[in-house]
């Protein structure tokens, strides 16, 4: 477990739910990678979105091969959450 730094959140893997039955673990460092790619999101709540979306549609979960790409369309899907402007002053914030 490690905080996040942009919020309170504790960060966890997440578990994604395969065709074959078995589960996809999205550790800790991708999720990282996906916050800084997708400032402009809120990527913990959007994965969790995602995972339910694979839940509650058994017979269109994605493979092992395809799980990734499953995950980065969604993300890249995603309304933003925050503004350019918003963006801007966080990266300001972080690099003064």
């Amino acid at each position: 477990m490690i905080k996040d730094m942009q919020s309170t959140k504790v960060l966890m893997p997440i578990h994604f739910p395969l065709k074959d039955g078995t589960e996809y673990e999205l550790g800790i460092e991708k999720i990282k990678q996906y916050q800084e790619l997708y400032d402009d999101i809120d990527v913990i709540k959007e994965l969790h979105k995602c995972k339910m979306w694979d839940i509650d549609n058994p017979s269109r979960r994605k493979t092992k091969r395809g799980i990734m790409r499953h995950i980065n369309m969604w993300l890249s899907n995603a309304k933003p959450t925050k503004t350019k402007q918003q963006v801007t002053d966080d990266w300001r914030k972080e690099y003064e």
